[in-house]
């Protein structure tokens, strides 16, 4: 656990920009972005903002382009990149080949609405031990990171724990992550502030780390 909380160290630190590459370069990593509608249900391009951001600070980190997949709730809207159907089966098949193909460690990054059952991916849910399961079957004992940025992600905690395992998430299993008392003048707190603390904090988005909204390219303002 401590040779895992050094690796985060060594990848906030990269993020930042004080180092130009980081040891990931033989690590498997997959960013899903479960949804595309904001909590009031208005479209929305929130959480895909947050996956393209990501990979593209995993790949600053040092993690090679070859072994990250990226997937979305609605690929066929982002033509010009690389990005998968966020669905099982997609999710599974490209966790399971990229870990054979970069053995050194997983990460793993989920960012959408959640609920007390487990995380929102398009119309389903999924829950913590399906999921605990697909990160076993592919990452084994190897150190794995998991990011979890929804609320109630909390509760995926006790089916992802190990002794080989860092995860971080966005809410208790019984909270929405709310917004600090200095921000009540900003937009009221909910699912979008979840997955905006924790991508904030692993990108060194914000140097303070308090909650915030990404940015949402389909209301055309950016919080910061």
């Amino acid at each position: 656990m401590r040779s895992l909380g050094l690796a985060l160290a060594i990848w906030l630190l990269a993020a930042n920009g004080v180092l130009a590459d980081g040891p990931f370069s033989n690590w498997a990593a997959i960013v899903v972005a479960g949804d595309w509608h904001a909590h009031s249900g208005a479209p929305s391009e929130v959480f895909d903002n947050a996956r393209r951001d990501l990979t593209k600070a995993f790949i600053a980190a040092g993690v090679s382009p070859a072994n990250i997949s990226q997937f979305s709730v609605r690929p066929g809207h982002y033509p010009k990149e690389t990005v998968l159907k966020s669905a099982p089966e997609p999710v599974y098949d490209h966790l399971m080949a990229l870990a054979k193909q970069a053995p050194d460690g997983c990460l793993i990054y989920f960012t959408s609405h959640g609920a007390p059952e487990g995380v929102v991916v398009d119309d389903g849910v999924w829950d913590p031990v399906a999921v605990a399961q697909m990160i076993g079957a592919a990452c084994g004992e190897r150190p794995t990171v998991v990011v979890v940025s929804a609320c109630f992600s909390g509760v995926f905690a006790p089916a992802l724990e190990g002794p080989n395992r860092m995860i971080l998430t966005a809410a208790r299993a019984d909270q929405v992550p709310r917004s600090p008392p200095q921000n009540r003048a900003r937009p009221p707190s909910g699912h979008g502030l979840a997955f905006a603390a924790m991508a904030g904090a692993l990108l060194g988005a914000r140097r303070d780390f308090r909650c915030d909204y990404w940015r949402d390219s389909q209301r055309g303002r950016r919080w910061l």
